[in-house]
């Protein structure tokens, strides 16, 4: 691999709560994520994914105190960049007016439907941990 792409990997507990979440993003956008289709399609559903896992998974990861939180760099490999740039130009992209993804997210209607949705499906609500979270959805 390139000199860029230097950084720990995901762990595989951590990648378990990840393929989770992808699997629940694919589901609702019916693409694959490690797609390099540049489809408007495609690209939102990266951009969800990237929100959902560094606004609730490592919020939710935060609030308990773990060290499973995942860096740009984590992610980056999880979703085979070259380098954590690609995440990054996602959170803060000049060209959508210095605002953060989820208030981009939320500007546009079926996109803030389908985030909020996702949101909702993962965020942490009356369970002790995340991870009892994740393996419930898996049961389903």
């Amino acid at each position: 691999m390139g000199q860029n792409s230097k950084g720990k990997k995901v762990s595989p507990l951590t990648k378990q709560d990840l393929d989770v979440i992808k699997y629940e993003v694919e589901k609702e956008f019916k693409v694959s994520l490690k797609s390099k289709s540049r489809l408007s399609k495609n690209v939102d559903a990266r951009r969800v994914f990237v929100a959902l896992v560094l606004n609730i998974y490592n919020k939710v990861q935060g609030t308990l105190g773990t060290s499973k939180m995942v860096t740009l760099m984590a992610l980056a490999k999880y979703l085979r960049y070259k380098s954590h740039a690609s995440i990054w130009l996602m959170i803060a992209n000049k060209r959508k007016g210095n605002i953060t993804l989820e208030e981009y997210l939320m500007r546009d209607l079926p996109l803030r439907e389908k985030y909020l949705r996702l949101r909702e499906k993962i965020e942490h609500v009356n369970t002790p941990s995340f991870r009892k979270f994740l393996l419930l959805r898996r049961e389903e």
